[in-house]
C-alpha cells in the first residue's frame, strides 16, 4: 500500500499531478483544493495517499493532509 509519497511535481493536470519519484511518474489523482495548494512544476512536494485497487484499473489519490 501507498500512504504517503514525496517528490517533484512534474505536470499539473486538472484532475490531478504527474510526481517524479525516483525516475518514475506518478499520476496522482488529486481535489482541486490539493491541486491548487500543489508547487509548480520542478519544486518538491509530499502527498498523503490512498491507493485505489479494482480489477480492471489502479487508481491513486493523493491529498495535501491526512485528513
Amino acid at each position: 500500500m501507498i500512504s504517503y509519497l514525496t517528490g517533484k511535481v512534474l505536470e499539473r493536470k486538472p484532475d490531478g499531478l504527474v510526481v517524479l519519484i525516483g525516475g518514475l511518474g506518478l499520476d496522482v489523482h488529486a481535489p482541486a483544493g490539493t491541486i491548487d495548494k500543489a508547487p509548480e512544476a520542478g519544486e518538491a512536494i509530499s502527498l498523503y495517499t490512498y491507493l485505489h485497487v479494482r480489477q480492471d484499473v489502479l487508481q491513486l489519490y493523493g491529498f495535501d493532509s491526512s485528513e
